[in-house]
């Protein structure tokens, strides 16, 4: 796993989905 900025697009998808939680919280 790379340590970035979510240049992989598992990372982007993580953090798509963090995004997505927060906002429909």
């Amino acid at each position: 796993m790379q340590r970035g900025r979510g240049s992989s697009p598992a990372g982007k998808t993580y953090l798509s989905r963090l995004l997505v939680n927060n906002y429909f919280k």
